[in-house]
């Protein structure tokens, strides 16, 4: 059974929006959108130092945090468990691959859509998700944790890494799935995985 040990705070959230504030360049590299508390936008260029201050986060969300929303998410999530199990359980075993003993899931509701922090660490932003979407992005989330070695080994670039992500999620739940659109041209990405799948690492090594 894959073990998911779900956490919320606000000293969560506090760290969240701090982690995305120093991010924030990287986020418009990618043309990610990007959920800041009410009336922070990250066009803003002093967007970082503003939010060095952990007292003046907290301020802002003063207003904002609401436990209720978050025990919600909670809720749902333990009751798609066997789901998540039986997805991931077929990742691990078709790719010949160990998973963590404990998944470490924090909700949000700021930054982006899903992060992910190795080796164990997923965050989810319940605010852009509906509920059939973060049983979704847990998954993807945890497959991005376990191929991250691979993914450095071979300096593999941001958009080949998600491709690579959502071809495998196609392989092991295409009744779930959400490809996304990306800005980069994946035929040959397509064609490595068809040819090499399962073989992650031939795969990754390849692209």
């Amino acid at each position: 059974m894959i073990n998911l040990n779900i956490k919320y705070s606000l000293e969560d959230e506090i760290l969240r929006i701090k982690n995305t504030a120093e991010r924030i360049d990287h986020y418009k590299e990618h043309g990610y959108k990007v959920f800041l508390p009410e009336n922070l936008s990250m066009n803003d260029p002093n967007i970082k130092d503003s939010l060095i201050d952990t007292e003046y986060i907290k301020k802002l969300l003063s207003n904002e945090y609401d436990e209720e929303n978050y025990k919600n998410n909670e809720k749902y999530l333990l009751n798609e468990l066997p789901k998540i199990d039986f997805v991931l359980n077929h990742f691990f075993n078709s790719l010949s691959l160990k998973p963590q003993e404990t998944y470490k899931i924090i909700f949000t509701r700021y930054g982006v859509g899903g992060s992910y922090y190795p080796p164990d660490c997923v965050i989810i932003n319940v605010r852009t998700r509906k509920e059939k979407q973060i049983t979704i992005s847990v998954i993807h989330e945890i497959i991005h944790l376990s191929i991250q070695n691979l993914i450095d080994k071979y300096e593999i670039d941001h958009w080949k890494k998600e491709r690579v992500v959502d071809l495998i999620m196609n392989e092991i739940a295409p009744e779930i799935n959400i490809m996304q659109n990306i800005p980069i041209n994946t035929e040959e990405i397509d064609k490595t995985f068809t040819k090499y799948y399962p073989d992650i690492e031939r795969i990754i090594k390849t692209i």
